[in-house]
């Protein structure tokens, strides 16, 4: 799965550069507006930061769906980034996407070249994976984490009302973030930020949802493991200790 990643990621980065520098000596007037977006573009912290998140969660969960996840997650990442801005140009939303996917091709590139080469690759966790056994546990997994994921970007109680602005996530992280998008040259507020605030936490949830789901099996395996650890038997060793030191005394 390695193999076709690096094919995925090798040439996005090699289409832009070729893109970019026949533009360039052809003098094309266009591909320097593009270049130069994207440039702008892609050095914004907010893409940067989903770019090495889509790279990571791509290595990280190998399937054979992981390029439709990237692609449908730097899909994602632009439409609701496209609502954020209230973007008016289709040609930014495709820079946006392109951004994207030349950063997720770098971290793939990364790891791919860092990572070490074990010749024992098929050895794997035994997970189980059948969907009739720990039913239970999973559908706790899930309603655990939706509460959680909900107390963290909805959950903001004033004494009248319940404001997104007041929630755990509203209030540190995503506010400041996201008024800056709507102030203009002047720094006057446009358009109502606490509406783009709903539209990205429920687009926050919706993500971290699915990722729960997709690791699913993986958590309860993990604390199903953890409790099991009372049933280890222990075996009794015998000391090597005296032996060592009759040896020690031996050799003197």
């Amino acid at each position: 799965m390695r193999k076709i990643l690096v094919l995925f990621a090798i040439p996005i980065l090699v289409s832009n550069i070729l893109f970019i520098y026949v533009g360039f000596v052809a003098n094309v007037g266009f591909v320097g507006s593009f270049a130069g977006g994207l440039m702008a573009i892609g050095t914004d912290p907010i893409i940067i930061l989903i770019g090495v998140l889509l790279g990571v969660l791509t290595v990280f969960y190998q399937s054979k769906l992981s390029l439709i996840y990237l692609i449908l997650g730097a899909v994602l990442a632009t439409i609701v980034i496209h609502f954020i801005l209230g973007t008016n140009n289709f040609i930014v939303d495709v820079v946006r996407f392109d951004a994207l996917l030349i950063i997720s091709s770098i971290i793939i590139l990364v790891f791919s070249i860092f990572s070490p080469r074990t010749k024992d690759t098929k050895t794997k966790i035994n997970i189980n994976t059948d969907p009739s056994k720990h039913r239970e546990v999973r559908l706790l997994v899930l309603i655990f984490s939706a509460a959680l994921f909900g107390f963290l970007l909805f959950s903001g109680q004033t004494n009248i009302n319940n404001k997104i602005t007041h929630t755990v996530v509203g209030k540190y992280i995503t506010k400041p973030i996201i008024k800056e998008f709507h102030k203009d040259e002047n720094g006057y507020l446009r358009g109502n930020y606490r509406h783009s605030m709903w539209i990205a936490h429920t687009i926050i949830f919706i993500i971290l949802m699915a990722i729960v789901f997709i690791f699913r099996f993986h958590i309860t395996h993990k604390l199903l493991s953890l409790t099991r650890l009372a049933d280890v038997k222990s075996v009794k060793t015998k000391s090597s200790v005296p032996k060592s030191i009759k040896k020690f005394f031996k050799n003197i």
